[in-house]
């Protein structure tokens, strides 16, 4: 610490190795600077946020715990609450981007209370690579309303040669199918119900989340208060790249209230460059701030990666489980990616037995048919993804097949003269079902795929279903003697 114009500043080293001077605040003004930096423009932020923003600048001792008690008892965000992430390990990691604005997402956030205006809908676009989110409001979401949208945004952030969106009619929509192929733009399609494979709906959460706390505390018109909750995220630092998104693109974070107090009280005047040394020093720290963020990010992955792990226990260098509580948590992890596995019941069958009766007792009687199902399903969950993306301008092929156990399903479509899966399904048989004949579990296995997969059939093209023992010829037959039964003399 040293002292400065009668001040007392703390010298601090960022991650960078940039080195900054935080002014010591008394502490009679300390309650009054907590209440600016997370109320107002800040957004009302989680504890970690308003911790980044505020000790940028300022410091006093055991100021991190009194930032979190202040955050834990603010009124307005104890009225919002704030729902309890479920972690789960990725499918596979995503490639880390290196260029600003070359992949982004895009969703549509709504229906939300009409504003004034008359604008219930949020058009959210985020780059992979900075988390640089922009938005515009519309009253709807049909194709040109998007389209419209949409043009602002990229005359903002520029054409990027990938776009990642849900199947949502407005963007699967001839019209804009056609204008993102005439700028260039590769559309990229997430999956059907699973909203985890688009970024942008975790972005959802938290904007919904800033825009309530705002109206509580501004008014009830969330179309005026959506730029103060857009650049509170972006000033302030993405866990992921160790960065605010306003730093990786611009080179520097936006000047914040919070800046500005900090210029006034300590009178810190900015030092006039020649633009060549601008330049310079704008493309070094960019550059420097790129190289961490993506250094950031594959740290992050790394320990995703581990993430399958942290429900085993080691018993002479073999990984087992040996209460019903791992069981359960490892069969949750694993069944959050049975789509992407094929015959998945048939291959947990022995540890979903593990789970039968009542009985409340902890361990379990692991053998080796619990291993070698453990084994193989860690094995499919470290594999690559195989699976494509539909294309609705194609028929579909569903293949069925049903075992003593249970129902194995695959979806997939030939292009290129070759067949690619698109989705697998599966299904344990129950007691009852297991004693059904060979024909009668292929023609429940019918049943199960187009039920399932009705999101991809209906209103679509004709579907082709490949099976064995002829269970659509015996249904016809069966039908036909009943309606003989029923209608006959």
């Amino acid at each position: 610490m040293f002292w400065k114009k009668n001040m007392l500043f703390f010298k601090k080293r960022d991650k960078n190795g940039t080195e900054r001077k935080l002014l010591v605040v008394p502490e009679k003004f300390r309650e009054q600077l907590k209440t600016f930096c997370h109320e107002s423009t800040a957004a009302h932020l989680g504890a970690e946020k308003t911790k980044d923003a505020l000790f940028k600048t300022f410091f006093w001792p055991n100021c991190y715990s009194d930032v979190e008690q202040f955050v834990k008892t603010c009124d307005y965000c104890q009225r919002v609450g704030k729902p309890r992430d479920k972690k789960k390990a990725p499918l596979k990691t995503v490639p880390v981007i290196a260029e600003i604005f070359t992949k982004l997402n895009v969703d549509a956030c709504g229906p939300l209370p009409v504003s004034t205006s008359g604008i219930k809908y949020i058009i959210i676009v985020i780059c992979m690579s900075s988390k640089y989110p922009d938005t515009i409001p519309t009253p709807n979401l049909c194709s040109t309303t998007v389209v419209d949208a949409l043009l602002p945004i990229f005359s903002r952030l520029g054409f990027p040669r990938e776009l990642q969106t849900d199947q949502g009619t407005s963007f699967m929509s001839v019209l804009t199918t056609e204008f993102l192929d005439k700028f260039g733009i590769r559309v990229v399609r997430s999956s059907v119900r699973h909203s985890q494979s688009n970024p942008v709906e975790r972005m959802h959460r938290t904007l919904k989340r800033i825009l309530r706390v705002l109206c509580l505390e501004a008014g009830a018109d969330w179309e005026k208060i959506l730029p103060n909750a857009l650049f509170a995220y972006r000033t302030v630092i993405h866990d992921s790249t160790g960065f605010s998104p306003a730093e990786l693109v611009h080179g520097r974070n936006f000047r914040t209230p919070m800046m500005l107090l900090y210029e006034n009280l300590t009178e810190q005047c900015v030092e006039e460059n020649s633009v060549v040394t601008y330049v310079f020093e704008l493309m070094n720290r960019m550059k420097q701030c790129q190289e961490l963020a993506i250094e950031n990010m594959q740290k992050t992955e790394e320990s995703e990666k581990l993430c399958l792990k942290s429900s085993l226990v080691k018993e002479e260098d073999e990984e087992i489980l040996i209460n019903k509580t791992q069981v359960r948590a490892f069969l949750g992890l694993a069944g959050y990616y049975r789509r992407y596995i094929p015959e998945f019941s048939v291959i947990a069958a022995p540890l979903t037995d593990l789970l039968k009766g009542r009985s409340r007792k902890s361990t379990v009687d692991w053998n080796s048919s619990c291993q070698n199902a453990f084994e193989e399903l860690k094995t499919r969950i470290s594999k690559n993804s195989v699976l494509y993306s539909p294309d609705f301008t194609k028929p579909f092929i569903i293949q069925c097949d049903a075992s003593n156990l249970g129902i194995g399903v695959v979806l997939s479509q030939v292009c290129e003269n070759k067949e690619h899966p698109i989705m697998f399904l599966s299904k344990k048989l129950s007691l009852a079902e297991q004693k059904y004949s060979t024909t009668e579990k292929e023609c429940a296995a019918i049943i199960f795929a187009v039920q399932k997969l009705k999101c991809y059939l209906d209103g679509h093209q004709k579907f082709v279903i490949q099976t064995d023992h002829n269970p659509l010829f015996w249904l016809e037959k069966i039908l036909g003697l009943i309606q003989d039964f029923y209608v006959g003399p």
